[in-house]
């Protein structure tokens, strides 16, 4: 652990810490190290991630992330937000372009809370940054982060920045609850983008999975100049060739369209592909996906991505004009296998 002097403090200041100098005192600020878990990293032997110091090492040794990895504990990630954690950037994602993660993440039904990632310049970003495929499966399962503040370049979400896989790629029962993601574009409250490996995939076993999992964040476009403001959406900014089953999305989704702001994407110069759930599902499947309210059930048909999603009372504001809705009953299935997510919002 390292420890250096912050600020001198002669009067009653407060800080993290004190300690005493010849009657002097000074506040001290504490920089969590990382701390290599137990375990081994294998399936039978899962590296045991219990405090933040765990974590930290995940991300800063690019070797593990092809390993096994099992939470046990709830883990507070507030020290990220400090100016202290690489010099302000907050924490950096496990998983690049270049060294993907292709692991095996299980949550074991714990959360991270309050974790913070400031860097605006930077693509592929969230908790983990680039996820990519491996044959024998990457999975993150069971695990919830709360009180988020994500901002990133392209391709960011909370939980994920960018997945770019086939059918042994799975995300399920996670979900972020609380929070802020901000992007250039591939943005999504919990995904930025869920891809296939492959541009034109001839079948859906080259689709990546998402199942069972929800956002509550709110989500907006970063208003950077030049950037593309395009495939943001509530849970997933742009799911083209993935797969989405029984997940939901709540919070708001905002993309304004202000002319001193330059934007260029593939659709033109204006903000495109702006969802309450997906901003973009070309060639993809979605299976029963809503922006959810447990009172009031809306669909509305998005004229421009073609996505159906539910809305809450107050609309989601979007660039987009929606041209049809719907009133409709949710079948009693659907409302069996949403028992679990519901129960969050409680």
């Amino acid at each position: 652990m390292h420890i250096w002097a912050k600020s001198w403090d002669s009067g009653g200041g407060q800080g993290d810490s004190w300690l005493s100098n010849g009657g002097a005192n000074y506040v001290a600020t504490f920089k969590v190290g990382s701390i290599q878990p137990s375990g081994v990293g294998t399936s039978a032997s899962p590296y045991q991630i219990a405090t933040l110091a765990n974590l930290y090492w995940v991300s800063q040794n690019s070797s593990s992330w092809s390993s096994y990895f099992q939470q046990t504990a709830d883990i507070d990630a507030s020290a990220t937000s400090e100016s202290t954690w690489d010099s302000g950037a907050g924490w950096l994602p496990i998983g690049n372009s270049t060294t993907n993660f292709t692991g095996e993440y299980d949550g074991a039904e714990y959360t991270i809370s309050n974790l913070t990632i400031n860097r605006p310049n930077t693509p592929n970003v969230g908790l983990f940054g680039y996820v990519g495929r491996d044959a024998d499966g990457v999975v993150i399962k069971d695990l919830g982060l709360t009180n988020v503040d994500i901002q990133g370049a392209r391709g960011t979400g909370s939980l994920v920045g960018r997945v770019v896989g086939d059918q042994n790629n799975l995300i399920i029962r996670c979900f972020a609850d609380n929070g802020t993601v901000i992007g250039d574009g591939a943005t999504g409250g919990l995904v930025g983008a869920n891809n296939s490996y492959i541009e034109n995939p001839s079948n859906s076993n080259d689709h990546p999975v998402i199942q069972e999992s929800y956002a509550n964040i709110d989500v907006s476009w970063s208003r950077k100049s030049g950037s593309g403001a395009d495939k943001i959406g509530g849970f997933a900014g742009c799911n083209q060739k993935g797969k989405i089953y029984f997940s939901y999305a709540r919070g708001s989704v905002t993309v304004d369209n202000d002319p001193a702001v330059t934007v260029s994407n593939s659709d033109g110069s204006l903000p495109s592909r702006i969802g309450g759930f997906a901003g973009c599902i070309f060639n993809s499947r979605l299976y029963r996906r809503f922006l959810f309210h447990r009172f009031s059930y809306y669909i509305r048909l998005c004229k421009q991505c073609w996505s159906f999603f539910l809305v809450e009372e107050e609309p989601v504001e979007v660039v987009e004009t929606f041209s049809v809705v719907f009133l409709i009953i949710l079948e009693e299935r659907i409302l069996l296998r949403m028992q679990l997510l519901i129960s969050h919002l409680e």
